[in-house]
C-alpha cells in the first residue's frame, strides 16, 4: 500500500504537470515564440483520415436514423431504451395505422358491398407493406446502423481519447524543453534546477513517444475500417433490395385482386 507521502509525492507531480502543461497551452494559444513538436507526417495524415472518418460516419449514422424513423420523438425514445438495454415495442407506422383505417371503414360500410370489399382488401394488403416496413427498419438497424454507431462509440471515443492524452503529453514535452531552455547549468545557482529540468524532460520524452506509439496503432486500426464497412454497406443494400423487391410484389397482387 502507497505512504501517505509517497501519494503526496505523486499529487505534487501531477499538479505541477498541469500548470506546465496549461502554461504551454496558453502560450502558445496567444502566439508567443515557443517551441512546439510537430508530429510526424504518417501520424497526421492517419489523424486527418480518421477526422474524415469520424465525421462521414457520423453524417451517415444521423441520415439512416432519420430515414428509418423520421420522428425526432421516437428517435429520442428508441436512443434511450437502447442505453438502458431494453426493447421498445414497435410503433403503429402509418401504413399500419392506414391499413386499420380502411379495414375499419370498409367494414362500416359492409363487406357485401363492392367499396366495401375492396375496402377491407387494401387494408390487408397495406398492412402487409407496413410489415415489410417494420421489417426493413429492424433488418437496416441490424447489419449497418448499429455496427456504425458500435464504431463510433468503441473504436473512434477510443481513439480520441488517446489522441487527447497525446497532445497533453506533447504540452508537457514542449513545456520541459522550454524549462531547459531558459535554465543555464553556467549559472552555479540554477544548476541544480537545470539538473531537474533535465530530468524532466527525459521523462517527458519517454511519455511522449510511449503515447505515441500506442495512438498510432489504434489510429492504424481504424484507417482499416472500410473492409467492415463496405460489408455493412453491402448487406444495407440487399436488405433494400429484399424491401422493395417484397414491396412490389405486394402491391402487384393488390392491383390484381382490387381490379379483378
Amino acid at each position: 500500500m502507497e505512504s501517505l507521502i509517497d501519494l503526496q509525492d505523486k499529487v505534487k507531480k501531477h499538479t505541477e504537470s498541469m500548470v506546465r502543461s496549461c502554461e504551454q497551452f496558453a502560450e502558445e494559444k496567444v502566439g508567443r515564440d515557443v517551441q512546439k513538436t510537430r508530429l510526424e507526417t504518417n501520424m497526421e495524415s492517419l489523424i486527418d483520415l480518421q477526422d474524415k472518418v469520424k465525421k462521414h460516419t457520423e453524417s451517415m449514422v444521423r441520415s439512416c436514423e432519420i430515414r428509418l424513423q423520421p420522428n425526432p420523438n421516437v428517435r429520442m425514445e428508441e436512443f434511450l431504451y437502447e442505453k438502458l438495454d431494453k426493447r421498445l415495442r414497435p410503433k403503429m407506422t402509418p401504413m399500419i395505422e392506414l391499413a386499420t383505417i380502411l379495414t375499419d371503414a370498409g367494414n362500416d360500410f359492409g363487406p357485401e358491398t363492392p367499396y366495401g370489399t375492396a375496402l377491407i382488401t387494401a387494408g390487408n394488403y397495406q398492412h402487409r407493406l407496413g410489415q415489410a416496413e417494420l421489417e426493413f427498419v429492424s433488418n437496416s438497424a441490424d447489419v449497418f446502423l448499429t455496427p456504425l454507431r458500435r464504431f463510433l462509440e468503441g473504436d473512434i471515443k477510443t481513439v480520441m481519447k488517446e489522441r487527447k492524452e497525446l497532445n497533453n503529453r506533447r504540452l508537457d514535452l514542449d513545456a520541459a524543453r522550454n524549462k531547459v531552455k531558459k535554465c543555464s547549468k553556467d549559472d552555479p545557482k540554477l544548476y541544480e534546477a537545470a539538473a531537474k529540468a533535465e530530468n524532466d524532460l527525459r521523462v517527458a520524452t519517454s511519455e511522449f513517444e510511449r503515447q505515441a506509439e500506442i495512438t498510432r496503432l489504434l489510429l492504424e486500426g481504424v484507417a482499416g475500417y472500410q473492409g467492415n464497412h463496405l460489408r455493412y454497406l453491402k448487406e444495407f443494400v440487399g436488405v433494400q433490395l429484399q424491401y422493395f423487391n417484397s414491396c412490389q410484389a405486394i402491391a402487384e397482387e393488390l392491383h390484381r385482386e382490387i381490379t379483378a
